[in-house]
């Protein structure tokens, strides 16, 4: 038995949790839930996207991805931001495997972005210093 609703088609013998989104809907699973929706409409892509599996969503390992299906173009920094609170982190599961490998726990490559986004901030505010002097020194030579 099968039966169509608007975007999608759903067989009978597939589990209810294993749905797409329909009507910007992420699914009608029984354990869908309203964070989950939530994060997953925070995406800028997510009223146009068509991939079926998303890495924002928390049930994204029970969802079903055939051949062709397209796949989930976001920026890993914004999945990341996205992701935060996700076992995964919003992470592909290649992704995820080759940090651990590399840092050996989450925690160690939390530091290293923390350290990262520190060391920018401190160039960007290095930078802007050396700006503000260049840009005093020449005021003050233009006006001799």
């Amino acid at each position: 038995m099968q039966t169509t609703n608007n975007s999608i088609s759903v067989s009978a013998s597939i589990d209810d949790t294993r749905t797409t989104k329909t009507n910007g809907s992420t699914g009608v699973g029984r354990r869908e839930n309203a964070a989950n929706d939530r994060r997953m409409e925070q995406c800028p892509r997510f009223q146009t996207c068509e991939a079926p599996c998303c890495p924002l969503d928390e049930l994204w390992d029970v969802r079903v991805k055939l051949p062709g299906d397209e796949a989930c173009s976001l920026r890993k920094a914004d999945r990341l931001r996205l992701g935060a609170d996700l076992p995964k982190h919003g992470l592909f599961q290649g992704e995820l495997a080759a940090i651990m490998r590399f840092y050996g726990t989450w925690e160690s490559y939390e530091s290293h972005l923390d350290e990262k986004r520190r060391r920018s901030r401190s160039t960007d505010s290095s930078d802007a210093q050396k700006r503000a002097s260049t840009d005093t020194s020449g005021d003050a030579r233009a006006s001799l």
